[in-house]
């Protein structure tokens, strides 16, 4: 009996510790979440439901966020299901140079974004527009990345993912180094990024943020249902007599132009050929299209920012197409 009532005890005495540490964790995380949102102006357009904070990965997730903008002097408020990261327990320096962030059912809303955010004669309208007619007003959308910042050699890995319902999943890594030239200008970025600040500029013939290199760039889409709309709406569009058959989305008038555009922009005949072939067999085939970098030497943002020719970026990337 007295073996019962003392393991009781114990027992008691532990749990209590563990919850009451526990307690204490998701306490002292959500008051170093207060005061980063504090020290970035956010306290007033950042709201959430609750948090819950685990301390083996030190990530800390966020329920029911939303955060409120103005857009020409229109409010807008971005709402999420969920996000997750460590940024938000930062205390020391170190702390930035492995993270996470996921973001979790963002549900797009192209009418509204497309009002607020293009100018009637911004060139990213019509293709907006185009996805809307093809039913893409609202798609959840989710995003994952993670990063590795390698002090020794002042690089950062950067592995993202993100996957939009009906649209697809676009993942790209890349390497970047010479963080420390653009420390200041990066968290200027940061920060005009969450607080909505969309008139700062970020001019690449800046010594400081072009000279950040690019060693790594390799992209990759899988199409899960973007391409079957597009065709269908491709059918729609087409102006058809009663005797005419439905041409392919990419056929050789469609390649004979694109193949033009692409040489007076630079590009050789040969490797232009090579893309149109890549993207025609994505479209008609495969539904994945992958861009891969093999660069020798780091190209820094400077001087790709200086390139007038797709020839000259292509050369010094050693980019390729492929599907």
């Amino acid at each position: 009996m007295n073996r019962l009532v003392k393991f009781t005890v114990v027992t008691v005495t532990v749990l209590s510790f563990i919850l009451g540490g526990w307690f204490y964790l998701q306490v002292s995380a959500e008051k170093r979440l207060m005061a980063q949102l504090e020290k970035l102006q956010l306290l007033d357009d950042f709201k959430y439901d609750h948090v819950f904070y685990n301390p083996l990965t030190q990530t800390m997730t966020l329920f029911s966020p939303t955060i409120s903008y103005e857009v020409k002097g229109k409010p807008l408020t971005i709402r999420v299901d969920s996000v997750s990261t460590t940024l938000a327990t930062i205390q020391e320096p170190e702390d930035w140079y492995v993270g996470t962030l996921v973001i979790e059912g963002y549900n797009v809303d192209l009418i509204n974004h497309l009002n607020l955010l293009f100018p009637t004669d911004h060139p990213a309208r019509d293709t907006i527009t185009t996805l809307i007619a093809i039913g893409y007003q609202h798609h959840p959308a989710s995003l994952a990345v993670d990063w590795e910042y390698t002090p020794e050699l002042d690089s950062v890995d950067i592995h993202s993912q993100l996957k939009i319902d009906s649209v697809g999943l676009l993942v790209s890594d890349i390497t970047l180094d010479r963080l420390r030239l653009a420390r200041k200008e990066l968290q200027q970025i940061g920060i005009s990024i969450l607080s909505g600040n969309s008139k700062l500029s970020y001019d690449l013939s800046n010594q400081q943020l072009g000279s950040l290199r690019v060693q790594q760039l390799d992209l990759q889409f899988e199409d899960s249902g973007l391409l079957s709309r597009i065709k269908e709406w491709h059918k729609l569009t087409l102006p058809l007599s009663p005797d005419t058959e439905p041409t392919s989305l990419i056929n050789q008038v469609q390649n004979n132009y694109w193949l033009q555009d692409l040489q007076n922009q630079g590009l050789s005949k040969a490797v232009a050929q090579e893309w149109i072939d890549s993207f025609s067999n994505f479209v008609e085939t495969t539904g994945i299209l992958k861009i891969k970098t093999q660069i020798e030497r780091p190209v820094s943002l400077r001087t790709l920012s200086k390139q007038h020719s797709w020839q000259n970026i292509t050369t010094m990337l050693n980019l390729s197409i492929e599907s």
